[in-house]
């Protein structure tokens, strides 16, 4: 926008005072004196203090105007006893940056009865500060209650006509004045509805200034059309269509004409409420919705006239669904197509119903939600007439997510750093955002070196949204021993979980849990023996192992007993992982070293998923595979890993 700065202003009109969005009503006066926003001060009541408080801070300007003359002998702005700015004279008196909350004194001593008003330089324009009207239609907006716009024009000839409308559904009444180079108020507007009308006798080339406000506490977008003039004005006004009823989106045009023939007949339509009916410049009205708007058309000196017009709404004919039938999945929503005839019929109320409730739902806007597989009839009413929808809900898609956890900065005194955790996790999560279970991503959330209790925390937070046919992937990293029969993780600041423990955390969690488990002993959390041929034992005295029952997948990286091992290329974090991970992202389709996808090695019928019974096949091969490399195939390290329950067809990796 450009900006111009009126020089030598003597005197300025305003009549508003401590507007709402700056500072806003005064909080309280001394000497009983009320301020209020369109503030008159009297100079007979002499020396006056005018307290106030700022709702918001900012830099604000502070005017007085009386008519003529300098009504402002001295002004005084103190914060706390302080002076924070002062002035005298007339239209700009003093500015001061404002700080909300803090109480200020406006000390005033008047030669003549003037009025105020406090402008705040970011919602407001003053006249100091005019915006250059330099189109012939401009946009403004009315920010807080009480703010007002000043624009500078020149004038092309000696008259101007100046258009303000509220741009949008005429929620702002707006108001205009214009002003000479002293601040003297040459033309008030005439409204009608929202709209306002200013018309000028000017000079041709000098220029003017505009001032538009709103009537009361309105706000809103508004529109400045500015247009000059040329020969005589017309002495009558007249619309030649009374007032009349459209339906919603019809058009008709309206004609007016002037008298006598020979005037400058140039005229500018609008309305009161454009989202009931716009007018186009040449005066073609469109019903836009129900309800009442104002017509009016104003001609070059002043003149208006106006009519009223009512939309009603359109009334449907019929309704129907096109697709006639449509397939969900459990869980799902959609809002179908209703098709309404006549495509303008806006008067449609229509009532819902479903044939069974417990297959699918339909809410009072129309939208469906599949709650169960089978079939159902959803139906829209309006009057006598009905739309059908035939609703087949099939089972809904089982949603994967995984939680890995990596314990390796271990305090001292607790346990050894465990490197290459860090390396190991980030690594299962690159693999998982790179998994498709039919069509969904896996959403993945890693912690690293949390606590027991900030496990649980985590566990809560992130399986929050499983259902009972999803699956909830749980790996965790760290140190792990046997103490009396039971399997014991061990976090980062010496906090432990057992086996049963983990599982009464885990238990919660509704619907499959996958649980990959690669520390030392993990094995003893289904009660896995280095032999498969074994039968499962019980890990604790008197009861059965912690992980078991058709809720539960397992893979542990390690037999009952035997150690977990991490395997490294040289001493870098970023080469060290655990033998486990490594043996699974190798299977399951990812290259630790390269950092990309890679083929789905444990995918032993090519069909592009890998159970958890074909992973734990590969991953046993793989990790003795790893272990014969580091230590020369003596045998020294041994790490069985284990599975429950055996043969199981479940998909743990697809894409």
């Amino acid at each position: 926008m450009k900006r111009r700065t009126l020089p030598g202003i003597l005197a300025l009109l305003f009549t508003l005072a401590l507007w709402a969005g700056g500072l806003c009503a005064p909080a309280f006066a001394e000497n009983d004196f009320s301020l209020d926003k369109r503030a008159w001060v009297s100079a007979g009541s002499g020396s006056q203090k005018l307290a106030f408080e700022p709702k918001i801070s900012g830099v604000y300007d502070l005017y007085a105007f009386c008519g003529s003359g300098d009504p402002v002998s001295r002004a005084l702005l103190l914060c706390d006893g302080a002076v924070v700015a002062r002035g005298s004279g007339g239209g700009h008196l003093l500015s001061a940056s404002l700080a909300a909350g803090k109480r200020y004194v406006l000390e005033i001593q008047l030669r003549w009865d003037c009025t105020l008003e406090w402008m705040r330089h970011m919602t407001g324009r003053s006249l100091l500060l005019p915006e250059v009207l330099d189109s012939d239609v401009t946009q403004g907006v009315i920010l807080q209650p009480g703010n007002a716009q000043w624009y500078a024009f020149t004038a092309q000839s000696g008259r101007t006509g100046i258009y303000l409308s509220a741009d949008g559904a005429g929620n702002v009444s707006l108001r205009g004045e214009i002003y000479d180079e002293t601040g003297t108020r040459l033309v008030q507007s005439r409204y009608r509805g929202g709209a306002a009308y200013l018309y000028l006798e000017g000079e041709a080339g000098k220029t003017y200034y505009l001032r538009v406000y709103a009537a009361g506490t309105g706000v809103g977008k508004f529109r400045v059309r500015k247009k000059s003039f040329q020969g005589q004005a017309p002495e009558q006004l007249e619309i030649l269509t009374g007032d009349m009823t459209l339906l919603e989106g019809a058009m008709r045009s309206v004609r007016a004409r002037t008298e006598p023939r020979g005037n400058y007949g140039d005229m500018v339509w609008a309305s009161s409420d454009e989202s009931v009916a716009t007018v186009s410049d040449a005066g073609v009205v469109t019903a836009q919705g129900p309800g009442e708007a104002r017509i009016t058309v104003y001609a070059y000196g002043g003149l208006s006239q106006s009519i009223t017009v009512t939309v009603l709404p359109v009334v449907p004919r019929s309704i129907s669904y096109p697709e006639g039938e449509i397939t969900l999945r459990a869980g799902d929503a959609q809002t179908p197509e209703l098709l309404v005839y006549p495509l303008a019929a806006s008067d449609a109320e229509f009532t819902y119903a479903s044939s069974n409730e417990e297959v699918a739902t339909i809410s009072q806007a129309g939208e469906i939600t599949a709650l169960a597989e089978g079939d159902a009839v959803v139906y829209a009413r309006y009057g006598e007439m009905e739309a059908a929808l035939q609703v087949h809900v099939e089972p809904a898609p089982t949603r994967y997510r995984a939680l890995l956890i990596g314990e390796q900065m271990y305090q001292s005194g607790v346990n050894t750093v465990r490197t290459g955790s860090v390396n190991t996790v980030y690594n299962l999560q690159s693999l998982f955002e790179t998994a498709q279970y039919e069509g969904e991503s896996c959403p993945t959330r890693v912690e690293i070196d949390i606590t027991a209790q900030e496990l649980q925390a985590a566990v809560t937070e992130f399986f929050a949204g499983a259902r009972e046919c999803d699956v909830s992937i749980f790996y965790i990293s760290c140190h792990g021993s046997a103490r009396a029969g039971e399997t014991v993780l061990q976090f980062s600041d010496g906090s432990e979980l057992t086996g049963s423990q983990l599982e009464r955390m885990l238990r919660a969690v509704p619907g499959t849990v996958v649980v990959l488990a690669d520390f030392c002993d993990s094995g003893g959390v289904i009660g896995g023996e280095a032999s498969l041929a074994q039968e499962l034992v019980n890990v604790f005295a008197g009861g059965n192992a912690a992980f078991s029952g058709s809720k539960y997948k397992v893979l542990a990286s390690a037999a009952r007993g035997q150690d977990s091992y991490r395997l490294g290329y040289g001493d870098e974090e970023g080469q060290t992982a655990t033998v486990f991970c490594r043996a699974l992202c190798d299977g399951l389709g990812w290259n630790m070293e390269g950092q990309r996808r890679g083929s789905l090695s444990a995918d032993a019928d090519y069909s592009g998923q890998i159970t958890l019974w074909e992973a734990y096949r590969y991953t046993l091969r793989r990790v003795k595979w790893y272990l014969a490399l580091a230590d020369g195939s003596t045998g020294k390290y041994q790490q069985d890993v284990q599975i429950y329950p055996e043969g199981d067809g479940l998909i743990l990796f697809s894409r």
